[in-house]
C-alpha cells in the first residue's frame, strides 16, 4: 500500500465528518439524518464504505456528490 492510498479518506469518515459535532455522538447524528439506526453506520465504519443503496440517501442529505461516498460512483 502506498503513502498516498493511506493517506485517502473514506466516504463514511468524510460524511462522519461533514455531520461534524463530537467524534463520539458523529455516528448518532448521521444516523438520525439519514433515517437509519446507530448500529447501520457502526457497520457501514465497520465496513469502510457506505453501501451503495444508501449513497444517494446520504449524499442528498449531507449535500456531497456520491462519487466521494462509495467509489463505484466515480466519475468517468
Amino acid at each position: 500500500m502506498t503513502m498516498e492510498t493511506q493517506n485517502q479518506i473514506t466516504g463514511i469518515e468524510l460524511a462522519l465528518m461533514t455531520v461534524g459535532g463530537p467524534k463520539r455522538t458523529r455516528r448518532t447524528r448521521l444516523a438520525q439524518k439519514v433515517g437509519v439506526t446507530r448500529q447501520t453506520v457502526f457497520n457501514w465504519c465497520k465496513q469502510g464504505e457506505i453501501p451503495v443503496n444508501q449513497v444517494r440517501k446520504v449524499s442528498d442529505v449531507l449535500k456531497l456528490p456520491p462519487h466521494l461516498l462509495n467509489s463505484l460512483f466515480a466519475e468517468v
